[in-house]
């Protein structure tokens, strides 16, 4: 945190008539939120005389860019940085070819969590003292902190639902959002395993291509089944829209609410966001469009383990629970978050496997399961699921007419997983199956085609499962690594007793993601390039009205 602050201030102070820094808010611990702004130089942020900017002459647009949003995503800020040198080295970036647009980089929205996933409950980097590279899953999760939903920022406003409840970040953000009013709003994520994908509250028409080229060039994989997307419509592999306000878009357990978070809080302007993940371990399971006729025992399979090892950290929990001290209390909730999350998100996987075998029609077209129906490929266009070593051309994902070629596997280096016929525009684009709608009944339990606004099942892939299987290690990985590190410490034998186990569990459950994933490190400087490329690409759309 405080070398990313530096950076920021000294880039301003080398372009001081184009550049400006300013606090924004503070965090609940104190620390400054700081807001980096890079426009033309008639437009520049005037930041010498308090918090207020110049008036914007008409015609002015702006982009926010928000870096940090969960204290375990670091890599946006460096990402912040590099579309800052980005934006002051080239000639000004036009919005719609003829309005200028300035730039505003909110550089961490959750400094207080960033600082404890940096050095621990006790303030010492877990890892450093381990000799255990960052660089590493095992490295990544000690230490490693992600508060509940309520007390992240962007999420927490959907999950108060009173303003005078929101967090000082939160209204940070807000305020930030009111005051500058961008017609893009770009939030930066990043997830431990697995692929790239981006989440939009508007259609940008064109994406897809060259998010899939960035994602080819660099070799990350594209995610196509991550479970929060899971009945979004998608425009094209790893390219998710959010229904529209009123819509359920989420599993029945995940109780954040994407219509009353910060993401869309640009739409009272008429504005947009993008929601941008970068993979910093990459997997190729996560990008195999390969159809699985009956993904029912699968998708049962990962709900048992799921459940399994939360209950395992659910009891390590119980023991500990008495040992933690208040000071260590924020970590102690994210890990109790984080095994609160896995018997719900179980329950849901069992219905949905249930509403996957009501939904497969019986007899000989059972096996030919539809994949999923990006939308802007062709009848007959074909998937090729990755020749070995060919893998680096990048397929025209979203533009592809009848006939033509996309290429599934968006980088080389994988053995050839053939090819298949992909359907032609379906009613429901994307993942969510063909418009279809299932409810739920009185008695709680889901039922197909009963029109109450949940959509159909989903036609899951090879990617989708391996997405599933993700998450069974992700969030009991996390519980038991947070919960290691509430007890980071703290005097006693019993004390000493549960973190050998837990240290145990989480050095075996790392090693067991990584070899079954069969990971790659994603140097950082790609995960920044892939970041500010698609960012740039989401601009080029948006600020030319196609979108």
């Amino acid at each position: 945190m405080s070398e990313l602050h530096f950076r920021a201030r000294a880039f301003a102070s080398r372009h001081p008539a184009r550049t400006g820094v300013r606090r924004v808010g503070t965090s609940r611990a104190g620390e400054e939120l700081l807001l980096l702004s890079v426009g033309t130089p008639d437009t520049a942020p005037d930041t010498r005389h308090g918090p207020g900017v110049r008036a914007r002459p008409d015609g002015h647009r702006d982009v926010l860019v928000v870096a940090g949003p969960h204290a375990n995503e670091r890599v946006g800020g460096a990402t912040a940085l590099r579309l800052a040198e980005h934006v002051v080295g080239e000639r000004p970036l036009r919005g719609d070819g003829s309005h200028d647009v300035r730039w505003h980089f909110l550089l961490c929205l959750d400094p207080d969590g960033a600082r404890v996933n940096e050095h621990g409950a006790t303030g010492t980097d877990s890892a450093t003292v381990a000799g255990t590279s960052r660089n590493t899953l095992l490295g990544y999760h000690r230490p490693f902190f992600r508060p509940p939903g309520k007390e992240q920022p962007e999420w927490a406003p959907s999950l108060t639902g009173n303003d005078g409840e929101l967090l000082p970040e939160s209204r940070a953000l807000l305020t930030v959002i009111d005051e500058i009013r961008p017609f893009l709003q770009c939030s930066l994520h990043a997830n431990d395993v697995g692929g790239s994908w981006v989440q939009l509250t508007r259609a940008v028409p064109g994406l897809p291509e060259p998010f899939a080229k960035s994602a080819a060039d660099l070799g990350i994989p594209v995610e196509i089944g991550s479970i929060d997307t899971l009945y979004w419509p998608s425009p094209g592999p790893g390219v998710f829209v959010m229904p529209e306000p009123g819509v359920p878009e989420r599993l029945a357990s995940l109780q954040e609410d994407a219509a009353r978070s910060t993401w869309y809080h640009p739409h009272r302007y008429g504005g947009m966001t993008a929601v941008v993940e970068a993979p910093m371990w990459a997997s190729r399971l996560v990008d195999d469009c390969t159809p699985v006729p009956d993904p029912g025992p699968a998708v049962r399979g990962a709900a048992l383990r799921l459940r399994r090892r939360g209950r395992r950290v659910a009891a390590l929990l119980d023991r500990a629970r008495p040992l933690v001290p208040v000071e260590h209390a924020p970590v102690l909730r994210g890990a109790e978050a984080a095994v609160e999350v896995c018997p719900g998100l179980a329950d849901d996987w069992t219905r949905l496997s249930r509403a996957q075998a009501q939904a497969r029609v019986p007899g000989p077209d059972a096996a030919r399961v539809p994949a999923p129906g990006w939308a802007g490929l062709g009848a007959g266009a074909t998937v090729v699921g990755g020749a070995a070593g060919g893998g680096r051309r990048p397929g025209a994902y979203g533009e592809t007419g009848r006939g033509g070629t996309a290429y599934g596997d968006v980088a080389g280096g994988v053995a050839a997983r053939g090819t298949r016929t992909a359907p032609g525009p379906r009613p429901y684009a994307g993942p969510g199956g063909a418009g279809a709608r299932t409810g739920r009944g009185a008695d709680g339990a889901d039922g197909a085609g009963t029109g109450a606004g949940v959509p159909a099942p989903p036609a899951l892939t090879a990617g989708h499962l391996a997405s599933f299987a993700g998450v069974t290690w992700r969030i009991p990985l996390r519980a038991a690594a947070m919960l290691l590190g509430a007890l980071d410490g703290v005097p006693g034998r019993a004390a000493g007793e549960l973190r050998a186990e837990l240290a145990g569990i989480v050095s075996a459950w790392c090693a067991a993601f990584e070899c079954e994933f069969q990971t790659r490190w994603v140097p950082l400087d790609d995960q920044v390039r892939h970041q500010a490329r698609t960012v740039l690409a989401v601009l080029d759309r948006v600020g030319h009205g196609r979108a």
